[in-house]
């Protein structure tokens, strides 16, 4: 008998302090979850639709349009980019961008990020000087770097049809921090050329080439 209370109180000190190591992080998760809640006319949808979006998305692991929303999976700190993102655009005054809002949702059990679906031009983008500045401070103060800006169907950047750029992916992969590589993803955006203005070219690489310079200097105080 006593073997066994010294083993339950063994357990349940355990119990203890892997919850008082946990809690931190659901608070954390909650807090999120808290203040990025869809707004309700979404989340009606979202709770009339929920086995549906359980079986054809959650289940099957899969992303997409559902009922006028985009599914974008569990992954949290797409929500958490996209604000950043959002932020950027307002303190920098970036009118030719945009992110759409995503959200939080709770699907019996499961926390799933949604947006509301963009409707775009089907085709090919045309970046003039003034856009390519712009995306150039977004990259240097986000750390933006995953654009792929001309491939068809697979493009993270689509323009509205109100003319502005808007950005549809913003997993943690499309990001590095921005402390040492701000030249590195401003540079990314010369791998497509083919879809800027010349004079949009020749400003980039001269960007390129100022951010590389400042951070030599950097290096060397």
């Amino acid at each position: 008998m006593k073997k066994f209370l010294l083993f339950v109180m063994g357990f349940i000190g355990c119990a203890q302090v892997c919850f008082c190591m946990q809690s931190p992080l659901v608070a954390k998760v909650e807090a999120l979850v808290q203040k990025y809640a869809p707004p309700k006319e979404m989340a009606q949808l979202l709770e009339e639709h929920k086995k549906v979006i359980k079986k054809d998305f959650i289940d099957a692991s899969k992303n997409g349009e559902y009922c006028g929303l985009f599914i974008k999976g569990s992954e949290l700190s797409r929500v958490v980019h996209a604000e950043r993102m959002r932020q950027c655009i307002k303190n920098h005054k970036l009118d030719s961008l945009d992110v759409p809002k995503k959200y939080i949702y709770d699907v019996d059990g499961h926390w799933i990020v949604i947006a509301q679906c963009v409707r775009y031009e089907v085709k090919p983008l045309k970046l003039q000087l003034n856009e390519v500045q712009q995306l150039a401070i977004l990259a240097e103060e986000t750390g933006f770097i995953d654009w792929k800006l001309d491939l068809e169907g697979l493009s993270n950047w689509v323009r509205s049809y109100s003319g502005k750029l808007i950005c549809l992916d913003t997993e943690n992969l499309s990001f590095l921090g921005t402390n040492i590589c701000k030249a590195f993803c401003v540079e990314n955006l010369l791998n497509y050329p083919s879809i800027m203005t010349e004079e949009a070219i020749v400003w980039l690489k001269d960007r390129v080439d100022f951010l590389e310079t400042s951070q030599q200097e950097n290096k060397i105080i």
